[in-house]
């Protein structure tokens, strides 16, 4: 049907039949065809190609040395020991990474496809809903193509000129230039002010998360898992702060904080507790998708079962996890993300914890099941911190999580890269961190230092890409 193809097919937009059209303007001449469509966009965005596994949990947090991948095993070596050592000419490595790239440019595709429809036929919608819609789409083309910048890019504070990734902004399938890094930047923030425009109205910004205000008021709650206003923003300043534009994105992250804080509220020490815990501390969630592979997902990464080979975990000897949280142990993060493989196993496999933070709750109607974070308001904190030098925002983040404020003298460009650290395990942001800071070292997954350059920053294109150019 034209519905899959248009939505899942680059090629198959070539191809389209006279009846295949007639079937394209039902789909933008009815509102629940477009609803359906956008969904679709946020669905391949969960998949494991992309944030519901490689962005997020595994390949992305791999490459940032958390767990004890690349270690031999007793039958062999880990599945992910390629991705560990940055040995992007492996033959799994490619795979990881054509995946990400075609995945990526698919949803930027049918992202494409669907701008170009809300424009050029007249649809059902409200102005309001159909701004709404448009706002999410600019943004998610912006999101995504960020991250592919920030995954195949140069290390922008070295070669912001060189060469980089398509910027594509149409429905035509062709072989696109790669541009600067510069001018994707560039055209990621002209993305994001037309959806910060275009979603002035976003229910988020007078209701919050949950809302009632459209008959289908289904569609649009849970705003947090949908690219919403504030997360625009946020987005943002993420970018700005990625170009070395302190002063955008310390006023974007400002913006997020004062306007959007009454509705991602922190989270309090009793809510990650227990066998219901909330461990991926939702409330302060400003953008997330809807996974509903995430439990699947969990168990074949982290679960005990899985053998040396397969599973992911921090290295025993010495303790990563502990050491990641500077040998704090009340630490909320350090609760909720860790707990103790059982005495037998630990005795006999190179890990001492696993990693639960997306374990399954046993109440079923808990509102923050099936959700991936991507974009955090601790994150505005951060990069208010590191723009204006004040350690006071640092230490809010530090206070919500039952840490000790740090002094007014402390290093804070380090105090930040431990923050990161703690921060962001299973949402694929450390990376990003030393990439854009350029750090020459990291700490590896046995706490060794691993010296660090473009080579490992700078994914290849892949072969499906650059065998064309």
């Amino acid at each position: 049907m034209f519905v899959v193809r248009f939505f899942t097919s680059c090629n198959s937009w070539l191809d389209v039949k006279p009846e295949d059209k007639t079937l394209e303007e039902d789909i933008f001449r009815n509102e629940a065809g477009i609803n359906n469509a956008l969904n679709g966009v946020y669905h391949k965005l969960a998949s494991n190609d992309l944030y519901g596994q490689n962005m997020t949990k595994s390949t992305l947090d791999i490459l940032a040395q958390y767990y004890n991948s690349a270690a031999k095993t007793q039958s062999g070596i880990n599945r992910f020991a390629e991705v560990a050592n940055f040995n992007y000419k492996s033959k799994e490595n490619q795979a990881y990474f054509e995946a990400i790239w075609t995945s990526s440019y698919a949803a930027i595709l049918s992202i494409n496809n669907l701008l170009e429809g809300l424009d050029k036929y007249e649809t059902p919608l409200s102005t309001d809903k159909q701004s709404i819609i448009q706002g999410e789409l600019y943004a998610l083309r912006a999101f995504l193509h960020f991250d592919m910048l920030r995954l195949f890019g140069p290390v922008y504070a070295l070669n912001p000129e060189a060469a980089a990734i398509p910027y594509v902004t149409t429905t035509e399938v062709k072989l696109n230039d790669l541009i600067p890094a510069s001018k994707v930047i560039n055209m990621v923030l002209i993305d994001l002010m037309e959806a910060e425009r275009l979603l002035q109205k976003d229910p988020i910004v007078q209701t919050g998360i949950d809302i009632n205000q459209f008959s289908n008021a289904g569609f649009y709650k849970n705003r947090n898992r949908r690219f919403n206003y504030y997360a625009a923003v946020a987005l943002r300043a993420r970018v700005h702060l990625y170009a070395g534009n302190q002063s955008s994105a310390s006023e974007a992250a400002a913006k997020v904080i004062e306007e959007g804080s009454k509705w991602f509220p922190w989270q309090s020490e009793q809510e990650h507790l227990g066998i219901d815990a909330n461990r991926i501390f939702s409330k302060e969630v400003l953008f997330g998708l809807d996974d509903n592979s995430l439990y699947t997902s969990y168990n074949d990464l982290f679960h005990s079962s899985r053998n040396d080979d397969n599973l992911l975990a921090p290295n025993k000897s010495p303790n990563v996890a502990l050491d990641i949280y500077e040998n704090n142990a009340q630490d909320f993060r350090y609760i909720a993300y860790w707990e103790d493989l059982s005495a037998s196993q630990s005795a006999t496999r190179p890990f001492a914890k696993l990693f639960i933070k997306y374990k399954d709750v046993d109440s079923r109607d808990k509102n923050w099941r099936n959700f991936q974070p991507l974009i955090r308001l601790s994150e505005m904190y951060y990069i208010l911190t590191e723009c204006s030098k004040n350690i006071a925002h640092l230490n809010m983040v530090r206070s919500h999580r039952g840490l000790e404020p740090l002094a007014a003298n402390v290093a804070i460009d380090m105090e930040l890269l431990k923050e990161y650290r703690k921060e962001f395990i299973g949402e694929g942001q450390l990376f990003y961190y030393y990439k854009r800071t350029n750090q020459n070292r990291i700490k590896g997954f046995q706490l060794n230092n691993i010296t660090m350059s473009e080579a490992q920053y700078v994914i290849p294109l892949p072969l499906s890409e650059s065998n064309q150019r």
